[in-house]
């Protein structure tokens, strides 16, 4: 979905990074949900809840890169 997409939609990216996440590839997981922060925040659609939820995750995943 992601490569059909081709990296644009928010939605596919965190739910991918969740994937990557929870199959232990944090590395990736980081690198895909901070994709996912940079869309969202550029959809004048989207509401302000689902941006603070992707940065919450970007936050865990990142602090499972300590």
């Amino acid at each position: 979905a992601d490569a059909l997409t081709k990296n644009s939609d928010w939605q596919i990216l965190d739910t991918l990074a969740l994937a990557q996440f929870k199959n232990e590839k944090k590395a990736e997981a980081l690198a895909t949900q901070t994709k996912a922060v940079e869309k969202v925040k550029t959809d004048k659609n989207a509401p302000p809840e689902f941006i603070k939820e992707l940065e919450g995750r970007l936050d865990m995943y990142k602090k499972a890169q300590e």
